[in-house]
């Protein structure tokens, strides 16, 4: 369910397709490793901004923060941590992003969130309008006031009218159901095998190993499979899937990718600190603070795939996909099948 940024088909799509191919796949570049990590720059500066006696946007977003494991109810926040900055999201929808620039924290708000029409001069590619202490600005040019919470639910509902997908509230209701969550809207970043940003909805941390997960409903074509009945056709999902394991066959990737998620899971226990000071006082899962605590976690070959029904679909459309599509799927990539957002577990997935 990728609908943050647009993704460049691979040739290499690896070894989910059939025994033929692999090999054939495989004799691509290996050299050439991607940079992926988890980490946030001059850590004190967030800390600063958390515990000012002062007001401070950065508390109004903590005290909105909902970890994996609880509801974000009518206005929560989802936290995403990435290579130097964080992402605060609403129903899939980036609210704000934060970053620390010369020791103090500034965050990059979309202006469809703040403004009805853009600020002269803005580019469509770079959309975004700057939050820095108690003001709005572009270019260094005042465009709105922050009054602090107030004006942060406006920005929220205006993400979630206008521009959330529905999709994604079966996203944040399987983050809900999950405390083991430690990332969402993950990219790999492109390599030597894929010049382009390959993203993946769910990571989770299970009995130590790092998982992930891309979620689908049933509507979604790309989950559809009458193509796999000719030869050498597969349903789309089979090449997405294949472009993660073919990233985590590359010798140094795994070790890139435990690190960035013992670095994010020591970071949420971190930054849980200073969200429960100004409440509410929500905990953390038990497998994000062990493997905060971790000197290694084990990383997953393959992504799973979850199907979920959408909540105000018809069971007609369940029913067809499940008699359809759902056998031709088993036995090619892991995958869990749900009527309704739900636990996860990754070692059960069936294939």
């Amino acid at each position: 369910m990728n609908t943050v940024g647009e993704e460049t088909p691979m040739t290499d799509t690896g070894a989910d397709m059939p025994a033929k191919d692999v090999n054939k796949k495989r004799s691509g570049p290996t050299g050439h490793y991607a940079k992926f990590e988890r980490r946030l720059k001059v850590w004190p500066a967030y800390e600063k901004a958390a515990t000012s006696h002062e007001p401070h946007w950065f508390k109004d977003l903590l005290s909105l923060w909902r970890p994996s494991g609880h509801s974000s109810g009518e206005a929560g926040l989802r936290v995403a941590i990435r290579n130097g900055y964080l992402n605060f999201y609403r129903l899939g929808q980036s609210v704000a992003r934060v970053e620390c620039v010369s020791g103090k924290l500034r965050a990059d708000v979309h202006y469809k969130y703040v403004l009805d029409e853009p600020p002269p001069g803005l580019k469509p590619k770079s959309p975004y309008v700057r939050l820095t202490t108690k003001s709005v600005s572009y270019r260094g040019t005042w465009v709105a006031d922050y009054k602090g919470l107030s004006t942060l639910h406006e920005w929220i509902s205006a993400a979630e009218k206008d521009h959330a997908q529905p999709e994604k509230s079966i996203v944040d209701g399987l983050v809900a159901k999950n405390d083991n969550v430690v990332d969402l809207e993950m990219a790999i970043p492109a390599w030597a095998r894929s010049k382009s940003a390959v993203r993946m909805d769910l990571v989770a941390i299970e009995n130590g190993t790092v998982v992930f997960w891309e979620v689908k409903t049933i509507l979604n074509s790309e989950i559809l499979c009458e193509a796999a009945l000719e030869e050498d056709k597969f349903p789309p999902v089979l090449e997405q899937l294949a472009k993660y394991r073919v990233f985590l066959e590359q010798d140094s990737h795994p070790k890139l990718v435990q690190d960035a998620y013992r670095n994010t899971a020591k970071l949420l226990v971190k930054l849980r600190k200073l969200a429960d000071k100004l409440g509410p006082a929500l905990a953390l899962g038990s497998s994000i603070v062990t493997a905060s605590q971790a000197d290694t976690l084990a990383v997953a070959s393959r992504a799973a795939l979850v199907v979920v029904d959408l909540p105000e679909d018809n069971k007609r459309n369940w029913n067809s996909w499940k008699a359809s599509h759902e056998g031709k799927l088993k036995g090619k990539i892991p995958m869990c099948v749900l009527e309704n957002p739900g636990p996860l577990v990754f070692a059960c997935a069936s294939e």
